[in-house]
Formats: C-alpha cells, structure tokens, sequence
C-alpha cells in the first residue's frame, strides 16, 4: 500500500525518518554541485519543500475548531475513513500540488527510472501529468 496519496490540489504522505535531502541524494548518486546535481535539488524542492505536518498545523491552529485530531482531517480536508486511516498520525504531511511551478521537473518526474526512484524515497507515486 502507498504511503502517499494525490487529492485535489494536495499530496498527502507519510513522512519516514529517511526523507532530509541528504538521503535523497544518496539515494540518486549524483555528483555535488553538477548539473544533474541541481536538477535533484529542485525536485526533492517540489516534492517537500513547504511540506507541512498535519498534526502539528491541528495542535497550533485548529485544535479548539475541532473536536479531535480525525473530525479536524475529514472536516478540513474531506477525507474518508480508508484516508484517516493511513494519515491520522503524527507522521503525515501534505504538500500543495502546483504543476505550473516547475514544468521541466514535473517533465522528468516521467522517467520510468527517476519514478522508480521517487517511489522509494515517497513510499509512492503520485506526480504524473
């Protein structure tokens, strides 16, 4: 089962212990500052940079709105049982799914080789056009 999920305009995923950007390049084996070094970069940047905690956004700001942890995920992102299931945690994250940020990224995000890799480090793949 995927640990990540494509909901509207939002990725929701489950973050492991194994996702710093220094682990993402250690998983591509790419020479620092080359060029195909900085095209990693910006992808690693648009799957998680701005990614935000769901627990933690609940404890900081909604906390008093909603009841519980799971009425603030179905109330504010209309998520089914089957999708709290898999996010009610501390763990889980979501990140906004712009496709106009950043074209030529989303383009290689298509390679079979590079979707093998972003399924790895993601625990699934959610980016295709």
């Amino acid at each position: 089962m995927a640990n990540i999920i494509k909901y509207d305009d939002l990725v929701f995923f489950i973050e492991k212990k194994k996702m710093k950007k220094k682990d993402f390049f250690k998983m591509v084996k790419v020479k620092k500052n080359s060029y195909l070094y900085n095209i990693y970069d910006r992808m690693y940047d648009f799957m998680l940079k701005g990614k935000v905690n769901l627990y933690k956004e609940y404890i900081k700001y909604y906390k008093k709105e909603y009841k519980d942890f799971s009425e603030y995920l179905s109330e504010k992102y209309h998520m089914n049982e089957e999708m709290k299931k898999m996010f009610e945690n501390k763990k889980s994250c979501y990140k906004k799914y712009d496709l106009c940020c950043d074209q030529p990224i989303l383009a290689l995000m298509q390679d079979d080789e590079v979707k093998e890799i972003i399924c790895k480090f993601m625990g699934g793949y959610v980016y295709d056009y």
